[in-house]
């Protein structure tokens, strides 16, 4: 039996274009700013690390959310899954 070492989420599945989305939150990472943290929110860079899971990227991405952006896991969740709605709207029915 394999064990997920996560934090905040665990799923059953494969999370796709896994490096699309590490290259965006790279890019984010100069462009993010937080209340909580202000001037050593650097220190929490790389928020995913090299070498993760796909869960474990996933997981350190709730984290990063709910603990910088002061939101809740439900928040988070809703979120994110809003996001994911948007997404496959264009995909699918715009095409872009």
């Amino acid at each position: 039996m394999v064990y997920q070492c996560v934090r905040f989420v665990a799923h059953n599945g494969e999370i796709n274009t896994l490096k699309g989305n590490v290259n965006l939150m790279h890019a984010r990472e100069g462009v993010m700013s937080s209340s909580v943290f202000s001037d050593d929110l650097h220190k929490l860079y790389p928020i995913i690390e090299p070498g993760m899971s796909d869960s474990g990227c996933f997981d350190n991405v709730v984290e990063f959310l709910c603990h910088a952006g002061q939101r809740e896991l439900p928040e988070v969740r809703l979120l994110l899954l809003l996001l994911l709605l948007f997404f496959l709207f264009f995909y699918f029915f715009l095409k872009v």
